[in-house]
């Protein structure tokens, strides 16, 4: 079972203002898989500050140099192998 202690702000794994942990279960039968740690209003108020702090000096940008890349979907062969259309 996995167990995060900690919450992920501003790039760092960082001690939270409560170390209450919560389940987390499986969505297929219920059975608990890890524990977390539940985030309080300051840690969220920390958590946004830090992302505001990024964005105003630049570090988050617009999303155009991800590079997403769209092709068309290849036709299939008889034999699976696919071939490129026109």
């Amino acid at each position: 079972m996995i167990t995060y202690d900690r919450l992920f702000i501003g790039g760092s794994w960082v001690e939270p203002s409560n170390p209450e942990l919560l389940d987390s279960a499986s969505p297929h039968d219920r059975s608990v898989v890890g524990r977390v740690v539940q985030a309080r209003p300051a840690d969220i108020d920390c958590a946004v500050a830090a992302a505001r702090a990024s964005f105003e000096a630049g570090v988050c940008t617009a999303m155009t140099h991800v590079g997403v890349s769209v092709r068309r979907p290849r036709a299939r062969t008889s034999c699976g192998r696919g071939m490129r259309r026109p």
